[in-house]
């Protein structure tokens, strides 16, 4: 079957160097049983997404670490010579409530905001919204 039809994986890729943010995300996900696999680093995430781009349905990253400056992950990851890798939604987490608005949503090439921390209900809204439920089911 080509790549093309393989249907993507159910799984969040969280990009978040804060320890605390990443078990709490975890946890939050393994009572909603979802599947999260967690990078510590814009770096190692890009590299983890890249080797394995059809395992991911969604990515969560921290805006601040990861959308700007000499580590802009979200071009890099708008801009991949992989489509699969491209056309995943992202979804910027801020602690800045003052930031996020549907101008700086598209300017910062993210799919949607989040603000920290993030709750149970926002993560199931998520999971309805960017993941296909063949996923889901799968």
């Amino acid at each position: 079957m080509p790549s093309s039809l393989v249907p993507r994986s159910a799984t969040i890729l969280l990009i978040e160097e804060d320890a605390a943010v990443r078990f709490m995300m975890r946890e939050i996900a393994r009572a909603l049983d979802i599947k999260v696999e967690t990078a510590r680093s814009c770096r190692e995430g890009l590299i983890w997404l890249r080797q394995h781009p059809r395992q991911f349905a969604l990515i969560i990253l921290n805006l601040q670490l990861c959308g700007k400056g000499t580590d802009d992950t979200v071009n890099s990851i708008r801009a991949d010579d992989q489509a699969e890798v491209r056309d995943i939604p992202i979804v910027g987490v801020t602690e800045d409530h003052f930031f996020p608005n549907d101008t700086t949503a598209s300017r910062a090439r993210v799919d949607a905001f989040l603000h920290k921390p993030v709750t149970p209900a926002e993560l199931l809204s998520l999971m309805d919204r960017y993941v296909p439920p063949a996923a889901v089911n799968s």
